[in-house]
């Protein structure tokens, strides 16, 4: 079991097993584009996963596939609570999901903040806990030291400046936010705006509900929040 300050009962090996593996393996095989640009450029599988997230389906379907040529077949098929927690975790890093999964989870703190009776997470619940925290990991950029944020955040600009730019040649919509990574202040304008819209309310709520003894990442985000805006 781990550590547990956090009003959700600790979760057992198993769970938290699957949810290390799954970041681990959340993005493999990405491509370096969005799910926007799959379903507009109409790849093939933005056809085999037309009821969205297809990226992170595409991700799941790879990782499943390596842990069962890797030993972990009959974990993977025979065990429901360690494959739902790989599947859920991975899909939960589709930011379209974002602000449910993020609602699901006020509602489960109140829950369990109104009732303390409990004393083992549901499967469900397990399943959306560790959603919380790959989440909290998939998009914790602005929690790190600002030289390293800034550093990952540049690259992304790149990234979503190489999409568009194919975008624009194959004569689709633009579907990423281009930005100059030398444009600082407008690079420092998007992270503020990224932060307090996505990150902070998740890191919080999580903060409360975490079973992982102390969860206290609020802290380091504002603080990079206001580095941004004073520097």
């Amino acid at each position: 079991m781990l550590s547990h300050q956090g009003v959700v009962p600790p979760l057992d090996w198993i769970t938290v097993w699957a949810l290390l593996l799954a970041a681990a393996g959340h993005d493999v095989g990405h491509p370096g584009l969005s799910n926007a640009f799959m379903v507009n450029a109409r790849t093939p599988i933005s056809h085999v996963f037309s009821d969205g997230s297809v990226l992170e389906n595409f991700h799941r379907i790879t990782f499943t596939r390596m842990l069962r040529q890797h030993g972990f077949g009959k974990l993977v098929d025979t065990h429901a609570g360690f494959r739902r927690v790989i599947v859920s975790s991975v899909l939960a890093t589709d930011m379209g999901r974002h602000f449910p999964i993020v609602e699901e989870l006020k509602a489960l703190c109140k829950l369990w903040e109104d009732d303390e009776s409990t004393i083992e997470a549901s499967l469900d619940e397990k399943a959306l806990i560790t959603a919380g925290l790959i989440k909290c990991g998939d998009i914790s950029n602005s929690s790190r030291p600002h030289h390293i944020s800034l550093t990952w955040s540049s690259c992304l600009l790149h990234e979503w400046s190489r999409q568009a730019a194919l975008e624009n040649d194959l004569h689709l919509p633009v579907s990423v936010v281009t930005l100059d990574p030398a444009e600082k202040r407008a690079q420092a304008k998007s992270q503020i705006g990224f932060t307090t819209l996505f990150v902070l309310p998740l890191f919080s709520v999580m903060e409360t509900l975490s079973p992982i003894g102390e969860f206290n990442a609020c802290h380091p985000i504002i603080h990079f929040v206001f580095h941004l805006i004073w520097c």
